[in-house]
């Protein structure tokens, strides 16, 4: 709500001097105002996180059937036609499973992806559940890349609402799913609050507060070291992110917006208890799913 409390000395607004209060005698009244549009803007608050807790657990759905299909212009094999659902990290596009078909057919499916995406450069498929603590398919054939150059590391960069992290697609665990989420908990972030990103993985998390909030400090703990080194990686392109000039970030500046945020390797209950109490206003403590114990 913006509206003056006072008027300007003399009747000049640019005379620097406070004039005759509007409101005097009227403090309850004032009071009863502002408590009833804050009210109503947290009960507009509330409908939208519980918007968001509502959507499906899934990816985007992708049309299967484009335009080239419908006009007949598609692929003759049933086999090769992609996947409704998959996931797409950075340049890289995530099956749930491995197509079925032979070696052949399964490399068409992930032609067919990249076909109506350019941006996607590989194609992949997972070939078992995330296990583990570190939740992630590991380096012996947990990720097969059925379409695209053989990168190895499987290594890229991944961008949400203007932020980038570096994901290891074989050696850490990441969704682009939570992707919403992350943006709920960035607005719920007040000015000054100190943040503890607990079982933080590549980052993503406390990039976004760090990038897009105007927060104190925050503090990112893994004890995974290759994500850790992906976080390192994230804060460094943060440091040269012209986007958080327009996310008003540690004032604007991705130097001031990286220096807020501090990346710890180690287990999050041995360096919590070596810290002082009351070191945080907020913890995230998100539970990684997609997992044999999910």
């Amino acid at each position: 709500m913006d509206m003056p409390l006072c008027l300007p000395e003399g009747g000049k607004e640019d005379s620097g001097q406070r004039g005759p209060d509007l409101f005097r005698g009227r403090e309850d009244w004032l009071a009863q105002l502002v408590n009833e549009r804050h009210r109503r803007n947290w009960t507009k608050i509330d409908r939208f996180a519980e918007g968001v807790r509502a959507m499906p657990d899934e990816p985007v759905d992708v049309d299967e059937n484009g335009e080239d299909e419908r006009r007949g212009g598609g692929s003759n094999s049933a086999s090769a036609a992609p996947p409704r659902r998959f996931d797409v990290v950075g340049d890289v596009a995530l099956l749930h499973a491995l197509p079925e078909g032979t070696e052949e057919e399964r490399e068409a499916v992930g032609r067919a992806i990249m076909r109506k995406n350019r941006a996607i450069k590989i194609c992949t498929a997972r070939t078992k559940s995330l296990s583990g603590p570190e939740r992630a398919p590991g380096d012996d054939g947990g990720i097969v890349i059925l379409s695209g150059p053989d990168r190895n590391p499987l290594v890229t960069t991944h961008s949400e609402y203007g932020i980038k992290c570096v994901v290891d697609l074989r050696r850490t665990f990441f969704t682009p799913r939570m992707g919403p989420e992350r943006l709920r908990i960035c607005s719920q972030v007040a000015r000054g609050e100190r943040v503890l990103a607990a079982f933080s993985g590549v980052g993503m998390d406390a990039l976004q507060i760090a990038g897009r909030t105007e927060c104190d400090s925050v503090t990112s703990v893994e004890w995974n070291g290759a994500a850790v080194e992906c976080a390192r990686r994230g804060r460094r392109m943060l440091e040269r992110n012209r986007a958080v000039t327009s996310i008003a970030g540690g004032g604007g500046d991705p130097k001031k917006a990286a220096q807020k945020l501090e990346i710890l390797e180690g287990d999050v209950t041995e360096i919590a208890a070596g810290m002082e109490r009351e070191s945080f206003d907020r913890i995230l403590a998100p539970r990684p799913k997609e997992g044999e114990m999910d």
